[in-house]
């Protein structure tokens, strides 16, 4: 049984502090025996093996996912954010003291998430539990019956949050940004997504499960670029790191890994943290190759997420648990009336501006402005002297009523079956040219 730690309100959310966290509430790929593993590997040099939460089957499934496998489409620029740092910090305590003001301590830091919740209005929606053996800074959670059933208002939420020094965001500016993250962005989405007429039947309105992986990179590419709003270094050397240490896990062992990893970062806490989130669902973490790329998702995400900045409606992106490319199957479906949104979204214009700021700083540059240097640089090929033709094409008087002809656009989801409780309605009009 999880032992019981303090108890406490804060206006009128309930905090608690655990001393352990329970075994439901964990992942299926989080190791039980994590402090255990850690004080051998880093005392005694043992390598470590783990005992998972999930059954061997289950591991292996989570394993075999899209969302699992590493990924190296952004790898140069996750190792470019890297290099800049390095150049510009020279150690991560630099950056994290830069970035996120000097340490708190958990009193403060409750203070400070209560006073969060009191002014966007959700205080008391949720729970806040303060436990030391998560393997992560913060985690956002709900608890209910399934989604099929359709009953999001008997949804019960948790906020966690890690109460040790491997919590590099138990800091004074740190604090605001992991809340922008896990209430600011998760909480949210999840609470709006329970108000739209997809919530329980998502594969009847074309859109993808939340645990695709384009579905888990927008969540948390968005949550990724939220968390640096407030942070007074906007690099994203930690989703980068994330990044570039599951390419280098293809090649590297646990201990490899660990040790290749200090020309980035020197607390070996957070070492441990990142090779183990990577290799823990390892058949033999201590020796096999490879690992989850799970965690990459935050860097592409985000990358995906200033890249498209200036076409994204964030509001209507905050409306559920959507993609990009799903927002124009939703912009008439979606119930925009009841959403709620975080105050750093309000002003969408000046959201969209702090982010060009983080993009530039990043070296991420905007499909929009590539597209638009395209059109400005591309010259007309031409044919030499008399071998330019002239053709001339003559097109028939239309009615007044049709509109322009366009070129069709190929659709970026797969076209699905759509329910018979959606009413869809189309109209074609065709052209014939003389």
């Amino acid at each position: 049984m999880t032992p019981r730690g303090n108890r406490e309100t804060v206006g009128i959310t309930e905090v608690r502090t655990l001393e352990t966290a329970p075994i439901h509430s964990r992942p299926i790929l989080a190791p039980i025996n994590t402090e255990e593993q850690k004080h051998r590997f880093l005392h005694h040099g043992h390598l470590p093996q783990f005992h998972l939460r999930g059954s061997e089957e289950r591991v292996q499934g989570a394993m075999r996912t899209k969302v699992a496998q590493i990924k190296f489409d952004h790898f140069p620029e996750a190792k470019k954010i890297l290099e800049l740092v390095r150049q510009k910090f020279g150690d991560d305590d630099r950056l994290v003291e830069a970035a996120f003001g000097p340490l708190i301590d958990q009193r403060e830091a409750t203070h400070v998430v209560s006073q969060y919740l009191l002014e966007h209005g959700v205080d008391g929606m949720l729970k806040v539990l303060w436990s030391g053996d998560l393997n992560c800074s913060g985690r956002m959670q709900w608890r209910g019956p399934a989604q099929k059933y359709n009953r999001p208002e008997l949804r019960r939420y948790s906020l966690w949050l890690q109460n040790t020094a491997e919590n590099m965001y138990l800091r004074q500016h740190g604090i605001k940004c992991l809340i922008d993250h896990e209430v600011g962005t998760h909480f949210f989405r999840m609470l709006n997504d329970g108000f739209q007429p997809w919530y329980s039947n998502r594969d009847g309105f074309g859109l993808r499960s939340c645990r695709s992986w384009e579905a888990v990179a927008i969540e948390e590419g968005l949550a990724t670029v939220n968390t640096m709003l407030q942070a007074k270094v906007k690099y994203l050397w930690v989703p980068a790191l994330l990044y570039y240490a599951s390419c280098m896990s293809t090649e590297m062992t646990f201990s490899d890994l660990f040790h290749h990893l200090e020309t980035f970062i020197k607390d070996v806490h957070q070492r441990w943290k990142i090779v183990l989130r990577i290799k823990c669902g390892l058949p033999d973490p201590a020796k096999d190759l490879g690992g989850c790329g799970k965690d990459q998702a935050y860097f592409a995400g985000a990358v995906e997420i200033l890249r498209n900045l200036e076409t994204i409606d964030f509001h209507l992106l905050y409306s559920g648990k959507v993609c990009i490319d799903e927002l124009p199957r939703i912009r008439r479906l979606a119930r925009r009336d009841c959403i709620k949104l975080p105050h750093f979204l309000l002003d969408q214009e000046a959201y969209r501006k702090k982010l060009r700021q983080m993009a530039a700083i990043n070296n991420i540059d905007s499909l929009h402005k590539k597209n638009e240097t395209k059109k400005t640089t591309s010259v007309p090929k031409q044919r030499a002297g008399n071998m330019t033709r002239k053709f001339s094409v003559s097109v028939p008087n239309l009615p007044k009523y049709a509109p322009a002809a366009e070129a069709p656009k190929k659709s970026l989801l797969n076209r699905r079956k759509v329910s018979p409780n959606v009413v869809t309605y189309s109209r074609k009009y065709q052209y014939v040219s003389g």
